[in-house]
């Protein structure tokens, strides 16, 4: 209990009146291998995990898989937040080109390949073409980024070991993974053109926030 309430007292900093839509936002800092500065002291790492077969499941497996859920909840120790987001987006059409799209070999087969792909992508366009992606979201307090660092590598392997007992796949988002995300939320509809010059976004990370901003809401304020 005293650790729950000093967690929540490290993360309830002083609340100060937003003057920009940027300061919405509480991105403080960037770094490339996908942790950010979230406040003071306070740092975050997402990561992508892939989807289990529950529905499908026994009665006696479902109840495994939900014990083995929580073991992976608990795994992060004390003095840690964790906040699960399930992603509902338009799919990403590069993406969807690279791991769905068949390759061209440039032989007398293309020409099949080309009427697959095809009526791939006439049925991508004719559909809703949402898709549901799952992260793990876990923010500690440490003195600085190096110790913030250590912690992530430490529980990105205690996570990716206990999702593989779940038959699920762990991978840590680096800083362009994050930021798509962002981007991809809050331009809906234009996710194709969410592409993110990192070393822009190091020099001050308020400017990253300016990117992936609704055009209608992005302050004309000075940064």
């Amino acid at each position: 209990m005293k650790t729950r309430n000093k967690m929540k007292k490290l993360e309830q900093e002083k609340f100060v009146v937003p003057k920009t839509v940027q300061n919405v936002i509480p991105i403080k800092a960037v770094y490339k291998d996908g942790i950010f500065l979230v406040g003071k002291n306070m740092y975050s790492k997402t990561f992508f995990f892939t989807d289990v077969n529950y529905y499908i499941a026994c009665e006696n497996e479902k109840n495994d898989l939900m014990r083995q859920y929580w073991a992976v909840i608990n795994s992060f120790g004390n003095g840690v937040t964790v906040k699960l987001t399930i992603n509902n987006h338009r799919f990403d059409k590069e993406d969807f080109e690279k791991s769905i799209l068949m390759p061209y070999y440039y032989d007398n087969l293309d020409v099949y390949r080309k009427e697959y792909n095809e009526m791939l992508l006439n049925k991508a366009a004719t559909s809703e073409c949402i898709v549901q992606d799952k992260y793990f979201t876990v923010t500690v307090n440490k003195k600085c980024y190096e110790d913030a660092r250590a912690f992530f590598t430490r529980i990105e392997k205690n996570l990716s070991t206990n999702l593989f007992t779940l038959g699920s796949k762990c991978e840590p988002l680096n800083a362009t993974d994050r930021l798509k995300i962002f981007h991809n939320f809050y331009r809906a509809g234009s996710e194709e053109t969410s592409i993110l010059i990192l070393n822009f976004c190091k020099i001050k990370a308020v400017m990253c926030v300016t990117i992936f901003l609704p055009i209608q809401w992005t302050s004309t304020a000075t940064i």
